[in-house]
This record gives structure tokens, sequence and C-alpha cells, in this order.
């Protein structure tokens, strides 16, 4: 803390609460130029994209959205069984999750580094995709993938393969889906940087003391530096005595926190809708998205989808392709991949449909909502008893109590009576 003589009280309050603090206010929000994003190497991209990654929000939303991405069906389509082994043996083999990576820097490019064909049964199957740097491998104007330190063109055949997202006038480069992100996640760090500073002020106010000045400058500097001493005890609730000081003012910070916790919780939303096309419920409900948490995850569901299915899909089935050429020797038969989106009923949309007698698989029933078989007929939440129908003959037939709904079993009655006359 330093302390200097003033002769106005408004000089003072300046220096305290700004340059005195060491902190220069204006810089929290230096703004970049608008064309700032535009002018990004691909270096500075990977720096960028680092720094966003380490913010708690940005990330949690990011790996929110490749969740939905990821989060799908599959078939694998060919008329020839042996191509559909091969293909289910190649995805066990292969991490097609590293593909999503080019939603970090735009596109991504991976050798593909395949294994011995000695330890896979004399098969070629990829062991691993080695992601290239990006700062160092790219594109030319052609399309092509290049070293750019020595314009070599990587086209050795079953060797390379890229993946690029929003591909914009055909440019393989694409464009970054963090970096839509940037700007509220610019100014998000810094009115947290703000919020540290005024939670500061609050707690640990600025103490002044207003004392006359000596006769001369080596003096008054001399007792300036005593006072602040005795002033640091003072901030630390130590009780003081200062000679020649006529008063003690406790500066504040006057600013509520409230307005802060505000613009932290927009720069949220506003991540939130850069990343996944709506602001989610994560956040304090008073600043998210009003419409309901269904249409919010339809509108996520869709633009991951859109990813998955025109940008994912094609790298996937290239490296397939390849697979199948390198053990088979041909172009015929080649299996392809395909993201399955169909309809996904609720839970209550399923029980409609049991109690309107529409047959599905139970197995898969109990797999879509998790749901264990019982052990045995104890073990059963519902107990099912068997009737015999009088009427239904000397053969005799059996209804299971539980399994027909009322109503269905009133219409059954009516139909019998209505058939053998019986009223």
């Amino acid at each position: 803390m330093k302390i200097w003589p003033f002769k106005k009280q408004n000089d003072l309050e300046i220096v305290v609460t700004d340059a005195n603090e060491n902190v220069d206010l204006e810089e929290l929000f230096d703004v970049p130029s608008d064309d700032f994003l535009d002018s990004l190497g691909v270096g500075d991209i990977k720096e960028i994209v680092t720094k966003m990654l380490g913010d708690d929000q940005v990330f949690s939303e990011y790996k929110t959205f490749k969740s939905y991405v990821t989060d799908a069906q599959h078939a694998i389509d060919s008329e020839s069984e042996d191509a559909k082994e091969l293909a289910e043996l190649y995805l066990q083999k292969i991490d097609i999750n590293k593909l999503l990576e080019s939603l970090d820097y735009g596109s991504i490019i991976c050798e593909v580094i395949w294994g011995d064909p000695a330890e896979n049964e004399g098969k070629w199957l990829i062991k691993r995709l080695k992601t290239l740097d990006p700062v160092r491998y790219g594109f030319n104007k052609a399309g092509e993938i290049v070293d750019k330190d020595s314009d070599l063109v990587l086209d050795q055949p079953y060797k390379f393969v890229s993946m690029s997202h929003d591909v914009r006038n055909d440019n393989p480069q694409g464009n970054s889906l963090l970096l839509k992100a940037y700007w509220p996640w610019y100014f998000r760090k810094a009115c947290i940087r703000a919020g540290l500073l005024y939670t500061k002020k609050a707690i640990i106010p600025s103490l002044v003391a207003i004392y006359k000045s000596a006769t001369s400058t080596g003096e008054t500097e001399k007792n300036g530096k005593d006072i602040a001493k005795k002033l640091t005890a003072l901030a630390n609730s130590s009780a003081v005595a200062m000679a020649n000081v006529e008063s003690v003012q406790s500066i504040n910070a006057t600013s509520k926190g409230k307005e802060i916790v505000d613009l932290i919780e927009l720069f949220n939303r506003m991540i939130s809708k850069a990343l996944l096309g709506t602001s989610t419920l994560t956040n304090d409900s008073r600043y998210s998205n009003q419409g309901g948490s269904d249409n919010q995850e339809k509108i996520i569901k869709a633009r991951a989808r859109e990813i998955a299915v025109n940008e994912w899909q094609e790298p996937i089935n290239t490296l397939l392709s390849w697979t199948w050429e390198l053990n088979k020797g041909t172009t015929k038969e080649v299996p392809f991949y395909r993201f399955v989106y169909e309809y996904d009923p609720t839970f209550e949309e399923m029980l409609n449909a049991q109690n309107a007698r529409i047959p599905f698989s139970l197995e898969w029933f109990r797999n879509k909502f998790n749901i264990a078989p019982p052990k045995d007929d104890d073990d059963s939440s519902v107990k099912v008893e068997e009737t015999f129908d009088s009427k239904a003959g000397a053969s005799g037939r059996f209804f299971q109590r539980d399994a027909t709904p009322p109503k269905m079993m009133s219409k059954i009655s009516r139909m019998r009576s209505n058939t053998t006359g019986d009223k």
C-alpha cells in the first residue's frame, strides 16, 4: 500500500481505487478488432483452442455436444456377409471418435497406422489413427494434403485421411466449432477477473490516511511510509496509533456484484448457443432458454446429426473401403457405414403400445430402458394369473389377466357375445 500526500480527496480516491491497486480496468475489456478471428493462423488457433478448453463452461458444453454426435446407432450395408463381418471387426479396432477433433480446429488430418497382418489372422486392419500437427500439415489450393514446410503432397495410398467441419467456399480447412464461442468466452473471462477484483474491494477495503505534509519532501515521504505500515496492521484488525493524522477513511467497492453475475450468466448462455445451438438448463434457470428441455434436446440432436451424417460418415467409409480393398483386392461389395436415426419412442409411448396390443421385442424394450428381467415369479413386480374361459369350448383358452387391459377384455367379451348369440 502506498500513501502519498494529496491536496484533494478526489485525487486520492482515483489513485487508491485504480493505479494504486496495480490494475488497469480497461485492460480487462480490451477488445480485439472485428476481423481478429479471420486473421488468425493455424498456430494461433491451436493456442486459443487450448485456452478455451481450459474453461469449465466451454469444456462442459463442448463435451456434451460431442456426446450427442457419438450417441447414434449405425448399420453396415452390404450384400456380402463377409463384408459386414470385416466392417464390424474394423470398427472394433479403430477409434473413429478421433476424427471429431476437426471440430476443434476446423479440420483434422490423420495418418493411418496399419497393424501387422500376422497379428490379425492375416487381415489388414487399422491399428490406430495418428493425428498430424495442424500447424505443419494442411491443404493446398487443390485441396490436397501437404507438408507445409516442404510443400510435399501426401498422396500415399491408404495412408492419410482428413475430416473438415463447416466447409465454406470449398475450403477443406473448414471452420472451428469452438471458435464460434470465442467472444462470449473472452468477455466471460474478463467479467470473472473483474468479479475477483470487486470481491477483493468488498472484503478488504482500501484505508486512506489524511495527514499534514511536513516542511520538506523527504520528511513527508518518510511520514507516509510510517503511516502505511500502521495502516497495514489496521487492515488486519490490529489497533494502532498514528501521529499527525487528521482522519482515516475507508474506500469500499460501490458497484453491485449482481451485475457481474448477470454478465457472466449472459456469456454462459451465449457459449451454450454457440456450441449446442440452444441455451441449456445447466446454468441458473433464470437466465436459461424458457423453452422446454425436450425442445432443446431436439435442437442439439438435429445439429449433432447433421455433423455425423454430412461430415463424419464420409471419412469412416473411406477407411472402411481401404480395409476392404486391402483384404479383398476388389471395389465390389464394399460395405457402407451409415448412421441410423429412427424415431425414439418414450417409455410412456411404449406402455401405450403394449396396452393397444401392438407387438414389440421385449428384449429390445428391456435393453432400451435398462430394465432387468425378473429372476423368477417371486421376483416379478407384476403377478400374472391365468384364468380359464368356459365359453371357449372344450379345448379351452387361457388369458393373462394382467396382460390384457380392461377395455380390451370388455371389447373381446362383446365380440364373443355377438358371435355366439349370447346377450
